[in-house]
């Protein structure tokens, strides 16, 4: 009766043993010493950072990791794309009017993933992270709807003056096209994130409290607000590495929504609505599908008709044979 520890004591040992044991596996040091000292509260887990695990700083690999791969991706131009010659533009999906109406038809249809009904909770986040609502708002103009919105736009005003600057007629036709294939990309890469979240069924680290998920909800793998933008980046930087003629208008556009997808990206963690890997899968996904959408559209020389001048050659002569003077290709 006077021997054992009272109710209080219990209920706090509880805590903490409930507090930890998420981060016991992952052998942190800090949460173990804290606990072994007595100085983990209840409400200990809220003051973590929610990049922690195992030990490793997340947010800084993550943060290294993309600089780097943007970094790669931005400065590893191809050597055709640094050439003078005619102005290009993407063909249709394969070649042929039919496959772009047949990709067009699929990435629609392949967003009825979205009536998928959501699995029940059964993988909960890295950490708790309470929600930020100023950087989810300001997350839904870098990405989501507003990202994307203003990402086309932009990248569809680099694309007009791809084609003024290499004096294309009808510039904002072959832009539009471009426009085609980002949306075919957004699409096609919402449609996987949306099956994911359904299958996965991931908590998000705002409604993981104590160990559980207090939301009915349960859609934080991947991220659908990093996914499309990474799409859009990675549609970008094919053709940015495939372009001929002033280039460097298609590199602008890469560096503006691969910055976007980025910002998404942590914004995204901080508001905590995802966890680190939530936006880093988001992130690759989108790349690889934008990637294989652009790459399923042959790149063409806009045809002569549509040309007010032909482009000059390295030894200051036009196609015509008409010596003229040196023109600097790709800066922008």
């Amino acid at each position: 009766m006077g021997y054992g520890p009272d109710q209080s004591e219990t209920a706090a040992g509880n805590d903490k043993r409930n507090c930890v044991e998420p981060f016991r596996s992952t052998g942190d040091a800090n949460v173990l010493n804290a606990v072994a000292r007595g100085g983990c509260e209840k409400d200990c887990c809220d003051g973590l950072p929610v990049w922690y695990g195992g030990g490793v700083n997340v947010e800084r690999a993550w943060l290294s990791g993309a600089s780097i791969i943007a970094a790669w991706m931005t400065f590893s131009t191809p050597c055709a794309a640094q050439q003078a010659g005619p102005p290009n533009h993407p063909d249709w999906a394969f070649g042929a009017p039919l496959g772009e109406a047949l990709l067009v038809l699929s990435a629609a249809a392949s967003n009825l993933t979205t009536y998928l009904p959501i699995g029940r909770p059964g993988w909960g986040p890295d950490a708790h992270h309470e929600h930020n609502k100023t950087a989810d708002r300001v997350s839904d103009f870098t990405g989501a709807y507003g990202g994307l919105t203003l990402g086309m736009i932009g990248g569809f005003a680099f694309e007009t003056g791809y084609y003024e600057e290499a004096q294309v007629r009808g510039s904002a036709v072959y832009a539009g096209r471009t426009t085609v294939v980002d949306a075919e990309s957004i699409l096609f890469s919402a449609a996987i994130v949306q099956g994911l979240k359904r299958v996965t069924a991931r908590c998000r680290p705002h409604h993981f409290v104590n160990g559980k998920c207090t939301s009915t909800v349960h859609d934080a793998f991947p991220s659908g607000h990093t996914a499309p933008m990474g799409a859009l980046a990675g549609t970008r930087l094919v053709f940015a590495a495939q372009s001929a003629g002033p280039w460097g208008y298609r590199w602008g556009a890469f560096a503006m929504v691969e910055t976007m997808a980025l910002t998404t990206a942590w914004l995204r963690v901080f508001a905590g609505k995802h966890s680190w890997s939530d936006v880093a899968a988001g992130y690759l996904i989108g790349h690889a599908v934008g990637a294989l959408v652009a790459l399923a559209h042959p790149m063409k020389s806009v045809p002569r008709g549509d040309r007010k001048s032909e482009p000059t050659q390295s030894t200051g002569q036009s196609l015509e044979g008409t010596p003229i003077g040196f023109t600097i290709q790709g800066v922008f």
